[in-house]
C-alpha cells in the first residue's frame, strides 16, 4: 500500500479530465448549433464548409442581382408600354392627316405630333435606373456619321431593327431620277420612290434605314450629282456594350457566371419622327411609313426586352435550386445534430458525476494506510 503516489486517484482523475473537455466540447455544440466550432473538431470539413459558404454568400449576393436586374428590365417595359401607346396615337394623328377631310386643320395636328414627338425622346433619354439609360444603354446599338457620306445633301441617317453592321450603298440611276435604291453588302436591296428635291425623310424600312435630306438634297438620274444619293455609301457602327449580370458564382465569372443582355438602343429609332409633317397629305402619308418603322423597331425592342426578362426568370429559378442545395451540403458538413449532441451530453453529465464521486473514493483509499499504525 503505497500514499505518495494514488494510481487509482490519478487515473480517474485522467479520465474526468477527458469528459470534462469532451462536455465542454459538447456544450459548444450545443450553444453554438455547429458541430465544428475550430479546426481541430474537423480541419478537412471545415475547409470545405468554409468553401461551400463562400459559394453560398456568392450566389445570394447573385441572387439579389438578378432581382435587380429584372427590376432595371421592368422599368424599361414599362416605358415601351407608353412609348407604344405615343405611336398608337402618332399613327392616329398621322392617318388623319393623310385624308383630304382634314382642311386647313392641319396645324393643330402637327402641334400635337410635336408634343408626342418631344415626348418620345424625353423618355427615351430619361428613363433609368441607377443612372443607366435603360432605353439605350442595354445591349449594343448601330450609328451612322452623316458627314463621312459623299454627298452634302443629307442631314443624318438613322438606323434600326433590321439594320447590321455592314457596308450599305444609294444607287439613283432611273431616267427620271425618282428610283432611289439602297444595296447592303450581303445582297438584300430595297427602291423607294423619290418625286421631289430638298429636305424630306426617305424611309427604307425593310432594311431598317430611314435618311433624313435637307434642303441640298438633289435626285440624280445616273450621275453623282452634288446634293445627290448616288453613290455614297455607309457602314453603320456598333456603340455601346452588352449589360452584363453576375448571375453565379461557379468560378467561371466571365462565362457560365454572367448573363449578357444585348437589347439594343432606342435613341436613334424616333429621329425620323422629329421631323416629319403633316402639313401635307404626302407629308402624312411619309410619316405613317416613319411611324410603322418606329413601331417595328419599339416591338423588336420589347420582344428583346421580354426574352432577357424570361431568361432572368429561369436563372433565378436555377440559383435558388444550387442554393438551396449548396446549403443543405455545408449543413450536413458543419451543422450539429441537436438530438445527438444532447444525448451525449447527457451521456457526460453522468460520467462527470460518477468519475467525481470515484475520484472522492480513491483519495479516501489511502487512509486505510492508518489501520497499520493502532
Amino acid at each position: 500500500m503505497r500514499i505518495n503516489t494514488n494510481v487509482s486517484a490519478l487515473n480517474t482523475q485522467r479520465i474526468l479530465g477527458q469528459t470534462d473537455a469532451s462536455a465542454a466540447k459538447a456544450i459548444g455544440r450545443l450553444s453554438s448549433g455547429y458541430r465544428i466550432n475550430n479546426a481541430s473538431d474537423d480541419a478537412a470539413g471545415l475547409a470545405i464548409a468554409n468553401k461551400l459558404n463562400s459559394n453560398v454568400v456568392g450566389m445570394q449576393q447573385a441572387q439579389r442581382n438578378i432581382s435587380q436586374a429584372t427590376s432595371m428590365l421592368q422599368i424599361a417595359d414599362g416605358a415601351t408600354q407608353t412609348i407604344s401607346g405615343i405611336l398608337d396615337r402618332m399613327k392616329e394623328l398621322a392617318a388623319q392627316g393623310a385624308s383630304s377631310n382634314i382642311g386647313t386643320e392641319s396645324g393643330k395636328l402637327q402641334n400635337e405630333w410635336d408634343s408626342l414627338s418631344s415626348e418620345l425622346s424625353r423618355i427615351v433619354d430619361g428613363t433609368d435606373y441607377q443612372g443607366t439609360k435603360v432605353l439605350t444603354a442595354l445591349g449594343t446599338g448601330l450609328s451612322v456619321d452623316a458627314s463621312a457620306l459623299g454627298g452634302d445633301g443629307i442631314a443624318s441617317v438613322s438606323v434600326s431593327g433590321p439594320a447590321s453592321a455592314q457596308a450599305y450603298t444609294f444607287a439613283n440611276t432611273a431616267t427620271d431620277g425618282n428610283a432611289v435604291t439602297l444595296t447592303a453588302a450581303d445582297g438584300t436591296s430595297e427602291t423607294i420612290n423619290v418625286t421631289v428635291d430638298g429636305a424630306q425623310t426617305l424611309q427604307f424600312s425593310g432594311l431598317g434605314v430611314t435618311v433624313q435630306t435637307n434642303s441640298n438634297f438633289t435626285r440624280s438620274n445616273g450621275t453623282d450629282t452634288a446634293g445627290s444619293l448616288d453613290t455614297d455609301a455607309f457602314t453603320p457602327s456598333a456603340s455601346g456594350a452588352a449589360a452584363s449580370f453576375l448571375v453565379g458564382s461557379t468560378g467561371d465569372y466571365t462565362g457560365n457566371d454572367k448573363i449578357d443582355v444585348n437589347i439594343g438602343a432606342l435613341s436613334s429609332t424616333y429621329d425620323a419622327l422629329s421631323t416629319a409633317s403633316l402639313s401635307s397629305i404626302s407629308g402624312a402619308q411619309s410619316a405613317l411609313t416613319a411611324i410603322d418603322t418606329a413601331v417595328d423597331a419599339t416591338n423588336t425592342f420589347i420582344g428583346k426586352l421580354g426574352a432577357a426578362e424570361s431568361r432572368l426568370d429561369y436563372a433565378s429559378q436555377n440559383l435558388a435550386s444550387t442554393l438551396q442545395n449548396t446549403q443543405a451540403a455545408e449543413s450536413t458538413i458543419k451543422d450539429a445534430d441537436m438530438a445527438q449532441q444532447m444525448t451525449e451530453f447527457s451521456r457526460l453529465q453522468i460520467l462527470q458525476q460518477a468519475g467525481t464521486a470515484m475520484l472522492a473514493q480513491a483519495n479516501q483509499a489511502p487512509q486505510q494506510v492508518l489501520q497499520l499504525f493502532r
